[in-house]
């Protein structure tokens, strides 16, 4: 069974306080069953009903966000089911798992930028960085709340649907992503 956030770090968010048995494992299923329809996960998890907002958080909890940038967990969950087509059942999966990734990586690291250089270090394609010092994982600490986890991961899915979608004929600049984000970290700007 997925362990519990702690119960301050629920506060807030809509996450569940407790796991039903019945939820636990019909995601175990999603998980390791290859035979549940791909696209039919998406949708079960993008219906706004009780149940289905529950076996989600369920769901999330299943994968291990801890020290990751939220580009890479989101991706990284994405991996298991098939978005839901319409906004409001996308907003929904990814409230939830915004939601999880930040009370599994609150408080870890101090670092406020969500850019991945270290001042002075150099990295390497791998991440690793050049001085051999441990690298501040700044993405999971770029964040001051729920919300602003949650706002910046449907942000990232825009940019990703704006930079490989035919149809958009100017794409997406990063001063024009800086300025989309503007003051929505519980009314800061990320330090992007």
């Amino acid at each position: 069974m997925p362990s519990l956030p702690p119960a301050e770090l629920l506060e807030g968010t809509d996450l569940p306080s407790q796991y039903e048995d019945w939820a636990v494992k019909l995601c175990w299923l999603f998980v390791h069953c290859p035979l549940v329809d791909y696209p039919s996960i998406g949708e079960f998890f993008g219906q706004n009903n009780e149940d289905s907002i529950h076996c989600f958080g369920v769901f999330c909890a299943q994968f291990d966000y801890s020290g990751m940038d939220i580009d890479k967990a989101l991706r990284y969950l994405l991996q298991s089911f098939l978005v839901p087509k319409e906004s409001q059942q996308i907003d929904r999966v990814v409230k939830i798992f915004a939601h999880m990734y930040y009370v599994r990586n609150v408080g870890r690291g101090s670092a406020r930028s969500l850019s991945n250089a270290s001042a002075g270090g150099s990295e390497g394609a791998d991440g690793a960085s050049g001085s051999g010092a441990a690298k501040t994982n700044s993405l999971v600490s770029a964040f001051n709340g729920p919300d602003a986890a949650f706002t910046m991961c449907f942000s990232i899915l825009l940019l990703n649907s704006d930079q490989h979608n035919k149809q958009v004929k100017k794409r997406m600049e990063k001063a024009d992503f800086i300025r989309n984000n503007r003051g929505v970290n519980e009314g800061e700007d990320f330090d992007l």
